[in-house]
């Protein structure tokens, strides 16, 4: 994949905007051309620059979805196959587990099983890790869709919440 200044690429579970390429050199290694990232959607758990080197970004980076695939991720999800974890360390582990593959698919599910949770049994409230994965994992969608439709934040987060 060939990435240039100004797309927009996903890093683990944060959206960034390449903003530069720039030669580094790191010790007595030659000099090599380093994308640099922007976190493109500045939040309490990222904000700031990367570094990545061009010769490995394909290992690092990827590319945004296309607006086509952002819809198809909304669609394949089945909301009868959801399923609450009752132990909270496996279920916040298995969250974390998600968040950290970046895997969209499996982000758009685990928002659904939060928010499923929260319809089924309204009694009893998220706990404060679960609103905070449920959080993060809403963000990252809203960030994809902002930067796959070229819209706002905001507006990409109004779509995202009606889409789930």
């Amino acid at each position: 994949m060939s990435y240039q200044v100004e797309d927009y690429v996903l890093k683990g579970a944060d959206v960034y905007r390449i903003v530069a390429v720039e030669q580094r050199s790191l010790g007595s290694m030659p000099p090599e051309d380093y994308f640099v990232l922007d976190v493109a959607y500045p939040s309490k758990h990222k904000q700031g620059m990367s570094y990545i080197p061009v010769s490995k970004a394909d290992m690092s980076i990827r590319p945004v979805p296309s607006e086509n695939d952002i819809h198809a991720l909304f669609d394949a999800n089945d909301p009868e196959e959801l399923e609450w974890v009752e132990n909270r360390n496996k279920r916040i582990n298995e969250a974390r587990g998600i968040i950290s593959s970046g895997d969209l698919r499996q982000i758009v599910r685990l928002v659904r099983i939060y928010r499923k949770r929260v319809e089924d049994v309204p009694e009893k409230d998220l706990s404060t890790k679960d609103r905070e994965m449920e959080g993060r994992c809403f963000d990252l969608l809203a960030h994809v869709m902002a930067a796959s439709c070229d819209i706002s934040a905001e507006r990409s987060s109004q779509l995202v919440d009606g889409l789930l």
